[in-house]
């Protein structure tokens, strides 16, 4: 299966991971480039999830749409501390 994760912190480095490990072809957003270069060329992610070898075939991508193009689960982590994955919030009232 074709597997995009959707932040590449500890969490979602471990997941993807993990699905590759499991046989998936595994695709991970990174938003910091080192990050996206570490997983690659190191098969590390070394600012989020240091002294863990990553199986060779996950591949990183800075590119949010190319990451999820063609992926059959997209798989989300939102860390709340990171403001571009806030959800806007609603300006429509409930009712009681």
């Amino acid at each position: 299966m074709r597997c995009t994760v959707v932040g590449a912190g500890a969490w979602g480095t471990a997941l993807a991971d993990l699905l590759a490990r499991n046989g998936h072809e595994v695709r991970l957003w990174a938003y910091e480039p080192d990050v996206v270069e570490s997983i690659n060329t190191k098969h590390e992610n070394l600012r989020f999830l240091r002294g863990h070898p990553l199986s060779s075939s996950v591949k990183a991508l800075g590119d949010v749409n190319r990451a999820v193009e063609g992926a059959e689960r997209p798989a989300r982590y939102r860390d709340p501390r990171r403001w571009w994955w806030r959800p806007k919030e609603s300006k429509r009232k409930h009712s009681a």
